[in-house]
């Protein structure tokens, strides 16, 4: 229209657009004044005439914060307490029966508002509101602080985004992408084409304090005059700008996709069953940063210090394109794999001769097996222990291999590490008692290698596989 437009905030779903329109002699306190005022999208997907929003407009300036997700709380400027427009805080209206009630104050006891000009952000799950306005602890003009929801009426002090984000000059109209990721603001502190320019920023961890170096939105959405309030609805970028004129209006713009994501990724296996493992990904395309959620937790881009197992990651920019993979670390052939306990004595395995049958045939009894999820020596465990310490003593030229085992309880990830810890609990017990170091190697197996193949094992059969056999091995 002939009169000036900003402020765009969205329902939900996009049905309804809300917005500023000022210097119109419509407007509830005349042409001076700033009301709210809507539009609703038509089947043909277009936004028809604009009304004004007459329950929520007086002749003080009015403002639309956010919306919602249900689509029945609206957030607005303060100009119904009697203050005349001083107030500059928050207000809140439920709306009942289709219709919107009368606003009240939203109060948060830590936060006093400062300062001639402000400007809010309201998430639509109800709980981040960012502020741009002069604080005592601002950089320069107006700042961006973030107020987070702590409990059900509680909400944090104010915290100032930071000197990444804030600058010498003014930061206003915040806007955060949907996940909270990523932040749109105008400034003209960071350089730029104009007046004042929309740039974007990722949010580097959960401080609210941590974000990469903003980056302007460029030539396309900027101009050389005054550029602000940038919003996102169905694929579209809304934003207000006075590229045309001395007063504002909102304009829109097609959301170009960036290249898609493109993910390889290869297992890299070492030697070492349970931490020694990594995944190798590569990622192309994309836009902005990329940010990475792989199914074991992991949120960089290469895991490290991986058991054996499939593992999945998505991956997504930030425009929100997604893109996932799996890759699996196998866990190697036992004739092919020396673990970290084998590597003093790599061919210890192979050696098979008469005389080390008949000293294993000596100890008949060489077999231990461990309780349920446990490493710990059960008393068994030791009677037999104790048998093997004088034979290893009075024959000094044997070697000795240890081989652990686990039971199908549990994930294969973790019964690699529980078989890990059985066998070097078996190597540390024969250290402790005099043997030497060198003399011992060792293999664990996870649940690899059943003694009982069961597929409704009793506990009889799943402790026969809980099994750690002590071999001695005659060098050649």
């Amino acid at each position: 229209s002939a009169a000036e437009e900003s402020m765009p905030v969205f329902s939900e779903d996009s049905l309804i657009l809300y917005f500023v329109r000022t210097f119109d002699e419509e407007n509830r306190g005349g042409e001076i004044d700033q009301d709210i005022w809507f539009s609703k999208k038509g089947s043909n997907g277009q936004y028809g005439k604009s009304e004004r929003l007459t329950t929520l407009n007086n002749k003080l300036n009015n403002a639309v914060y956010g919306v919602n997700s249900k689509g029945d709380a609206i957030y607005l400027l303060n100009s119904y307490d009697g203050k005349k427009g001083k107030d500059r805080g928050i207000a809140i209206a439920q709306k009942k029966g289709g219709k919107w009630q009368q606003p009240n104050a939203f109060r948060i006891p830590t936060f006093q508002v400062q300062g001639d000009f402000v400007n809010y952000y309201v998430s639509n799950d109800e709980r981040i509101i960012l502020a741009s306005y002069a604080g005592p602890d601002s950089k320069g003009e107006e700042d961006l602080f973030v107020l987070r929801k702590t409990a059900a009426q509680s909400w944090s002090s104010p915290i100032n985004l930071g000197s990444v984000i804030n600058s010498s000059g003014f930061e206003i109209s915040p806007y955060m992408s949907k996940n909270l990721d990523t932040l749109y603001f105008s400034s003209n502190g960071h350089g730029g084409f104009g007046d004042a320019d929309i740039f974007y920023s990722v949010r580097l961890d959960d401080s609210w304090t941590n974000w990469s170096k903003p980056i302007n939105l460029g030539e396309k959405i900027n101009s050389p005059k005054f550029d602000a309030y940038l919003i996102f609805a169905d694929g579209q970028f809304y934003w207000s700008s006075n590229r045309s004129g001395e007063k504002s209006d909102l304009y829109y713009s097609r959301r170009l996709a960036p290249p898609p994501i493109q993910l390889t990724a290869k297992a890299i296996v070492v030697n070492d069953l349970v931490n020694g493992n990594s995944i190798d990904l590569t990622a192309d395309g994309g836009g902005g940063n990329l940010h990475y959620a792989w199914s074991n937790g992991d949120t960089v881009q290469d895991p490290q210090k991986l058991a054996p197992g499939l593992y999945a990651v998505t991956v997504t920019d930030d425009f929100g394109q997604k893109a996932t993979t799996e890759v699996e670390i196998k866990i190697p052939p036992a004739e092919t794999f020396k673990s970290k306990s084998t590597d003093e004595n790599p061919n210890l395995v192979s050696y098979e001769n008469e005389r080390e049958a008949e000293l294993n045939k000596e100890l008949n009894n060489n077999i231990i097996f461990f309780d349920d999820n446990s490493s710990y020596f059960n008393p068994e465990n030791r009677v037999v222990l104790a048998k093997v310490i004088p034979i290893l003593k009075s024959k000094p030229e044997l070697k000795i291999f240890v081989q652990s085992y686990c039971d199908k309880n549990g994930t294969v990830q973790y019964n690699i590490w529980l078989s890990e810890k059985r066998m070097n609990r078996v190597i540390d017990y024969l250290v402790a008692n005099g043997i030497e170091r060198s003399r011992i190697a060792g293999n664990f197996k996870g649940e690899a290698e059943p003694l009982v193949n069961c597929k409704n094992c009793n506990e009889r059969q799943l402790r026969l596989n809980r099994r750690t056999t002590i071999k001695f091995v005659v060098p050649k």
